[in-house]
């Protein structure tokens, strides 16, 4: 039975990491050679004399962090590149324009290799940038027509009238000529498309090289473009539901709104440029890769590709998730562990997966993996003793220093497959999904074994073992 797997890293204690800074004074991410991320400050005097002759000083070397997860050869989606929303919409474009916290994090859906023709040609490929509240999801295609196909029928959508009439008083109340021509493209969307459908031959949205906006689903601040090969939704406040964001003020729906239009006008003014970068979100986003003496890893290397075939007994076939904290410390309240103490930690993930169609037999398997990395061995011993030791809980036979199930809450409760190797702690939970000729009502559920669960914790313990060493080089 196969496997799919995923993985998640949190950071604990009191590690905190920045951003690079730019010239400009923004924040940024670096790549250096050979697959290394450097850090670099600029200290430019915008009061020195331009005529006086610069004095030497010395100069800070710029930090250098291993990037963990290089991207070897360009990645295709067919016959096209492959285009990568982190990105195409960045963490600085994201905080240009939204107050973010320092606690925020970031999630991809990448991919790590190229997607045949015939691959493309079946489904597509989806792909995602979140950024709490933003989040980006894009669907790849190997044709306009195909693209065209799949693009959502917001004319059912019920949702969508008030949405624009509500979007319309808005960008008109705020006199804002760009905004006001956005909101004439939203509306005039669904019509477009409607068309295009009739037609089915794709010549119209191949001739017009900005695209067709369509506002759609059930919150109100989400729109989609469908342009060319390629479907983007971006999403802004996913918490909030139409019903209560069309009764805000006209002025803040307006506000919301720009934001949006400006995020799609960097998208398309970035997606055609060939040099646009394949790379995965950095592991290290600013100046520390230690929390304590614990060096940082990242979760998409622990749990590589040979990671999951030796788990799965196949390859993995789906893009991988992966999270990444922004500033290195995360304070959360433990509510999973009945503790109302805030404790301190950062959380970087990495999922794979496996999906296969044979025969009318659709099988999904999943596999979800968390890793701590507390400052120290003594710190991890004591988040075990707080967060699960004083649990119900059956040891498992692994090459870890520790590992059980522990049982949260009453009868009945979640179980937590916990490990911890040196001063990491991991949990993790796998399941096997599937149904038989389309029928959901032939479907189930499967969780891991016992069994399943102590080959896992081995591989990540030498995948952890492996990593470490060469953190320490």
């Amino acid at each position: 039975m196969l496997l799919a797997v995923a993985l998640v890293l949190s950071l604990a204690g009191g590690g905190t990491a920045y951003w690079v800074l730019r010239d400009d004074g923004g924040a940024s991410t670096a790549s250096g050679p050979a697959g290394v991320q450097t850090t670099a400050t600029a200290t430019a005097d915008p009061s020195a004399d331009p005529t006086e002759e610069p004095t030497a000083e010395p100069t800070e070397e710029p930090r250098r962090f291993r990037d963990w997860l290089p991207v070897r050869e360009r990645i295709r989606v067919g016959k096209r590149p492959y285009v990568s929303p982190c990105q195409l919409l960045t963490r600085d474009d994201l905080t240009a324009v939204h107050d973010f916290p320092e606690t925020a994090e970031m999630d991809e859906l990448m991919m790590e290799r190229s997607l045949p023709v015939q691959g493309v040609v079946d489904t597509g490929q989806y792909t995602a940038c979140t950024m709490d509240p933003f989040a980006l999801y894009m669907e790849q295609h190997g044709s306009a027509d195909a693209n065209l196909f799949y693009a959502s029928r917001t004319e059912g959508d019920e949702l969508t009238p008030r949405k624009l009439r509500v979007f319309e008083q808005a960008a008109a109340a705020s006199g804002q000529p760009e905004l006001i021509e956005f909101v004439a493209e939203l509306a005039a969307g669904p019509r477009v498309v409607e068309k295009w459908r009739n037609d089915y031959t794709g010549k119209a949205q191949r001739a017009d090289e900005r695209g067709v906006f369509l506002p759609v689903g059930t919150d109100a601040y989400s729109i989609e473009l469908l342009r060319g090969t390629i479907r983007y939704t971006l999403m802004f406040d996913t918490d909030r539901k139409a019903k209560v964001d069309l009764a805000d003020d006209l002025e803040v729906i307006a506000e919301r709104l720009d934001t949006m239009r400006r995020l799609f006008e960097i998208i398309l003014e970035r997606v055609d440029d060939p040099r646009l970068p394949q790379r995965h979100l950095p592991t290290i986003l600013g100046e520390e890769d230690h929390n304590g003496s614990t060096p940082v890893l990242d979760a998409c290397s622990v749990f590589d590709s040979e990671a999951f075939r030796r788990i799965a007994g196949e390859p993995d076939n789906q893009p991988a998730w992966h999270t990444v904290p922004a500033f290195g410390v995360d304070v959360v309240e433990e509510e999973l562990l009945d503790s109302t103490e805030e404790q301190a930690y950062a959380e970087t993930g990495c999922s794979r997966s496996r999906w296969t169609l044979d025969d009318n037999l659709d099988v999904s398997v999943y596999m979800y993996l968390t890793l701590e990395m507390p400052p120290s061995v003594a710190a991890a011993k004591e988040r075990l003793r707080s967060g699960y030791l004083n649990r119900d809980s059956t040891r498992l036979r692994t090459s870890a220093d520790w590992a059980a199930r522990v049982v949260y809450g009453a009868k009945g409760g979640e179980d937590v497959v916990a490990f911890r190797e040196g001063p990491y702690i991991g949990t993790l939970y796998l399941l096997r999904t599937g149904y038989r000729d389309g029928d959901l009502d032939r479907s189930w559920d499967e969780e891991g074994s016992q069994a399943d669960y102590e080959r896992a914790i081995d591989v990540f313990v030498d995948a952890l073992r492996r990593d470490l060493r060469i953190a320490r080089r």
